[in-house]
């Protein structure tokens, strides 16, 4: 599998790509038989990995970090100029669910 680019935003590391993508990638992550992890980080996620250190290299640990919300995507594409889909757990969950079902 690849590893999803990840873009500092503030402190944090969040994975990059189209929505697709983010859904792929967590549904090969099930298959490997390796322990991994993913944060659907929002804006007050990555205002916390600020202020906590700890917090902070839970979140930078992650295998995947998604854009929850429209703000961070928002400055992915101020920052960077990448066109950033959201990518919510609430969209997530019921994909991840269907796929699974």
């Amino acid at each position: 599998m690849l590893l999803m680019e990840k873009l500092k935003i503030i402190k944090s590391f969040i994975s990059i790509g189209r929505y697709e993508e983010f859904l792929g990638n967590i549904l090969e992550l099930s298959l490997n038989q390796a322990s991994s992890y993913i944060c659907v980080s929002n804006i007050h996620m990555t205002i916390e990995a600020y202020k906590d250190k700890n917090f902070k290299e839970i979140v930078n640990n992650a295998d995947i970090v998604t854009p929850d919300g429209m703000p961070l995507a928002k400055a992915i594409k101020w920052i960077y100029g990448v066109k950033q889909d959201r990518v919510a757990g609430m969209d997530l969950m019921p994909d991840l669910i269907e796929y699974c079902g």
